[in-house]
């Protein structure tokens, strides 16, 4: 691969890093609005609603910067891959949202491991991504370092009569994996971060309105300064994810997933004291030099 082509996707690498970091803020914004925890609040928000007013603020902080880039088409190039992403993201958030009110943060970013495993294949199947022994290699041996980390098999034994905790780690595991792959097919055809951060949030907003009023309840002041930040979080997290997958292959950024790992069970451990095995974090850093000795055969 050419020395433009590598820069790119390591650049793909450090959004999908930031993108994590996003990510693991709101998982715990989630967590403490709707119950998940003994949280000091007077009521606590349905995962429908919090799904919504956090697109809802998104959009808002975005609109300033959508409206400087000039007039979008009302119905987008490749409407139909669009609406699959709006709906395949939509139904991933609710279904993770709802298993962290069923599990602990940790617990369910370990059950999640099987995203990345979807995702490499669904990349090769369905995006025809080729990738060699090494790329392979480091991603099998970053998912290794995961289970090692976060010891998914104790974690289902754990969780075995938490049926519904478990369906929805599975629904939200198959279809962020989805939108992962319609959102890199959208790349591939030409669409940019910016129009695919852009569409997403104008066509979810109303997506995401129609069962938070099914479940609506209203809000307090405690409420708001939470539901902001998670806008903010939102739209910073779809747009480095979108950058990402515009800049590199699925199956190249399937290691990094183990960053998502690591940083989710920090915001665990510092917003609810939930921590396993830190022991393992030492393989996860031999595992990260390793991936950087090799990165030129890799990429």
């Amino acid at each position: 691969m050419s020395t433009h082509s590598r820069d790119k996707s390591l650049l793909g690498a450090s959004w999908k890093v930031a993108g994590f970091a996003c990510y693991a803020g709101l998982n715990a914004i989630a967590r403490y609005l709707s119950g998940g925890v003994d949280a000091a609040l007077d009521k606590h928000l349905s995962v429908y609603e919090i799904v919504f007013f956090q697109d809802l603020f998104a959009l808002l902080l975005l609109l300033p910067w959508m409206i400087r880039r000039g007039k979008m088409a009302l119905v987008p190039n490749h409407f139909i891959l669009h609406l699959l992403r709006v709906l395949t993201s939509a139904i991933a958030i609710i279904s993770w949202y709802f298993a962290l009110v069923f599990m602990p943060l940790a617990q369910a970013v370990a059950l999640s491991i099987v995203g990345p495993m979807i995702g490499v294949i669904g990349a090769k199947w369905f995006l025809k991504e080729k990738f060699g022994w090494i790329r392979g290699s480091i991603i099998v041996l970053s998912l290794i370092g995961a289970c090692i980390l976060l010891h998914p098999g104790s974690v289902l034994l754990e969780n075995k009569s938490n049926l519904k905790g478990l369906l929805f780690i599975g629904s939200a595991a198959f279809f962020f994996a989805m939108a992962k792959l319609v959102t890199r097919r959208l790349a591939q055809l030409g669409e940019t971060a910016q129009t695919l951060t852009s569409y997403l949030f104008i066509f979810i907003v109303p997506v995401s309105f129609i069962p938070a009023m099914m479940h609506w309840v209203t809000p307090d002041w405690s409420h708001w300064p939470w539901l902001i930040l998670a806008g903010g979080l939102t739209a910073l997290a779809i747009y480095c994810v979108s950058s990402a997958l515009v800049y590199a292959e699925v199956s190249f950024l399937a290691p990094f997933d183990i960053c998502q790992f690591i940083l989710n069970t920090i915001v665990g451990y510092v917003a609810f004291t939930e921590l396993p095995a830190p022991w393992a974090i030492w393989i996860v850093l031999a595992f990260i030099g390793f991936s950087l000795s090799a990165r030129k055969k890799w990429i």
